[in-house]
């Protein structure tokens, strides 16, 4: 069996893509924890000083780790290469070079991303693969059952229902058809 070249092609797009989505649930959703943890904590001991300080700490850490997770998985799945801002770290840390540093790096605009967008495109990623299995279980069924014999198939009522080329219509149970003939 030949499958055509552009059928071909749409498979193999939509597996990359969908390896794609999957390979994204898990960056998506790496700083959730430290939301969890720091939400739980604060309840508990109403330390809120303690638990923004190493929250902030914790993100700022992940962060790069998860900049760079992620524009390895655009390269490697997609084979688009995201540029990387690299700014030169200053010889002597102070606090206006640290202050420069971070600016210049913009990290501000990726921990809103981890944290805030990170969860939803987490949720929306799998949504899409969970509507992407249901869609190929529901045609699967669907292709299996025109499979059966047209025996089983026939004792089946519903729109599944096929009438083999041996059976005929009795012509005593069908209206008159309007035209000529019919007349």
């Amino acid at each position: 069996m030949t499958i055509p070249a552009g059928l071909r092609r749409t498979v193999l797009r939509a597996q990359r893509d969908t390896g794609f989505l999957a390979a994204g649930v898990l960056p998506h959703l790496a700083l959730v924890p430290v939301w969890a943890w720091a939400a739980a904590t604060t309840a508990r001991t109403g330390n809120w000083l303690f638990t923004v300080s190493m929250s902030a700490a914790l993100v700022l850490l992940g962060t790069p780790v998860l900049t760079a997770v992620q524009r390895a998985r655009h390269r490697v799945l997609i084979g688009v290469d995201v540029p990387r801002l690299t700014p030169t770290a200053p010889e002597q840390w102070t606090w206006a070079s640290t202050a420069r540093w971070l600016a210049a790096t913009r990290p501000w605009r990726k921990i809103g991303y981890h944290l805030l967008l990170g969860p939803l495109l987490a949720l929306l990623e799998l949504l899409v693969l969970a509507v992407a299995a249901a869609c190929l279980a529901g045609v699967i069924a669907y292709a299996w059952s025109w499979a059966l014999p047209t025996a089983i198939r026939q004792d089946w009522f519903g729109y599944l229902t096929q009438l083999s080329n041996t059976q005929r219509l009795d012509s005593s149970s069908c209206a008159p058809c309007p035209g000529p003939r019919g007349q």
